[in-house]
């Protein structure tokens, strides 16, 4: 399982119906479907270890809050900055799954609490199968 971590922020809401994603950058102005910033994954090493997979299960966690998605991979992923999830099949450089089964706003709402909170330290683990 590869594994990265982000930060939370005051303006994560966890509103987005059909995606959600994480990010490198360290501001957060907008975008209802951001679970964390600041980002720490290695988009390079992402690219190699999906290759020749076609699913994920996305592992997020908060201390022991905790919740789980899967999704359908996009070979197509190459963003340095974001990771978006999506439950459609909509496809860009940014996407790195679709089909995903929950978007942000079926992420538990406790770990969404959490994730406002600036401090919090937002582990995510990468299940390529």
């Amino acid at each position: 399982m590869y594994t990265f971590t982000c930060r939370g922020h005051i303006g994560i809401k966890g509103l987005h119906a059909t995606q959600l994603a994480f990010t490198k950058g360290a501001h957060l102005t907008a975008g209802d479907h951001i679970l964390g910033i600041k980002a720490t994954f290695e988009p390079e090493k992402v690219q190699q270890l999906l290759k020749g997979k076609s699913s994920v299960t996305v592992h997020v966690a908060i201390d022991s809050i905790k919740d789980t998605l899967t999704a359908s991979i996009n070979p197509g992923y190459r963003h340095k900055d974001e990771m978006v999830f999506r439950t459609g099949e909509f496809t860009a450089d940014r996407i790195l799954g679709t089909k995903a089964s929950k978007g942000a706003k079926q992420i538990s709402q406790e770990l969404i609490t959490a994730a406002s909170n600036p401090e919090s330290v937002i582990v995510v683990g990468l299940d390529f199968q």
